[in-house]
């Protein structure tokens, strides 16, 4: 039995059975091959049923009374529940066991933040009642003259400071001191018109 570069060690049909030797060859006209000897399996096989032959019919009409339903529930019924592996827990040996847990502080904080809210709320609505309860007080005269008195001073150092500021502007803060002082010129002159009513109502607190 000859092997060729292509072939792989025993990758065609196993390991040899026949003694091989380089002098003792098979030549072309000797083709004596060994005896032939009955096969044998080394480790009994269980055989399998016999393949049926042509002739054989089938069997048919094979019935069973059998409950396969109430079968398989009378049988689960019986059987005994699987219980989980019992582990028994000691909460004690629990790391940090007996220490205060951390959310306690913040809950706590957010506690005392309300609180802090409500207070402060209770006290805005107590004042905004006492000022609501209170009725507004008519302003005296003397007091109305010396009001105006003042505005009107005030108003005449604003326009003094106002008329030093050229028509044209090319600078924009000084353009922004200008506008700026309009604007509380025309506050004053509003307060003025309100001080020359006849009756003029004020709030104490």
């Amino acid at each position: 039995m000859t092997e060729t570069k292509k072939q792989r060690p025993h990758g065609t049909m196993g390991v040899p059975r026949v003694e091989v030797s380089p002098q003792n060859f098979t030549r072309v006209k000797d083709r004596t091959l060994p005896k032939t000897r009955e096969f044998r399996y080394e480790d009994p096989v269980p055989k399998k049923d016999p393949v049926p032959l042509r002739v054989e019919e089938p069997i048919h009409g094979l019935q069973t009374n059998q409950n396969f339903i109430q079968t398989n529930a009378i049988t689960i019924i019986n059987t005994a529940a699987k219980k989980p592996p019992h582990k028994e827990i000691h909460y004690t040996n629990k790391k940090g066991y007996g220490e205060r847990p951390k959310y306690l502080d913040r809950v706590n904080e957010e506690i005392q933040q309300e609180q802090t809210i409500k207070r402060d709320i209770m006290t805005q609505r107590a004042y905004t009642e006492m000022v609501a309860s209170r009725e507004p007080e008519l302003m005296s005269e003397e007091e109305k003259a010396e009001l105006l008195s003042g505005l009107k001073k005030r108003w005449a150092a604003l326009r003094s400071e106002c008329n030093k500021i050229g028509l044209h502007i090319d600078i924009d803060s000084i353009r922004i001191k200008k506008e700026s002082l309009e604007r509380q010129m025309g506050e004053i002159e509003h307060d003025m018109e309100r001080l020359s009513k006849k009756r003029v109502y004020v709030e104490r607190y």
